[in-house]
């Protein structure tokens, strides 16, 4: 009976070894397409706070709804630091300057959106962007610099003081 206890004690632990062998590949694996899944993961949480902002009283997770400049800016700064989110929002103001003096399809719909007779009012924050608009500022302008792995901002960041 005790020979019988220890072979499966021994059994055991080899089926143990054997398990921390196997997660030990997939976390090498899994750090080795970090940054596509870091990046994947930024970017669907910027669509669950689109979808939450542009479809009030439902999710729309196909963001199909426009979203006002000024509502997304909120959307991006409501997690940043109290500090930090003027210079957030400097950042996506120049995202979007940038963008849509470059981009002639955005060129296009922002001249589209502007003529109508709602937007005459002439706040910019008013503007209504789409969530394909919103994937270019956060991937082809300076502004992806927030999504990038490992980028840290704040009181630790690249940026700061060296406040701890």
């Amino acid at each position: 009976m005790l020979m019988l206890l220890s072979m499966m004690m021994v059994m055991m632990i080899n089926i143990l070894i054997l398990l921390m062998i196997i997660m030990m590949i997939i976390m090498m694996i899994i750090m080795m397409v970090d940054l596509t899944i870091s990046i994947y993961l930024n970017l669907l949480l910027f669509r669950w706070g689109y979808a939450i902002y542009s479809s009030v009283g439902s999710l729309d997770l196909e963001c199909d709804e426009s979203l006002s400049l000024g509502m997304t800016k909120d959307m991006i700064c409501v997690p940043i630091i109290l500090s930090m989110r003027s210079e957030v929002r400097y950042d996506f103001d120049k995202a979007w300057h940038h963008l849509s003096t470059t981009d002639t399809s955005i060129i296009q719909y922002s001249a589209k959106i502007q003529s109508s007779v709602s937007a005459k009012a002439g706040d910019p924050d008013d503007l209504k962007i789409t969530f394909k608009i919103l994937m270019k500022i956060l991937k082809e302008t300076s502004f992806s610099k927030y999504i990038e792995v490992g980028a840290r901002f704040g009181k630790k960041g690249k940026n700061s003081a060296g406040i701890y």
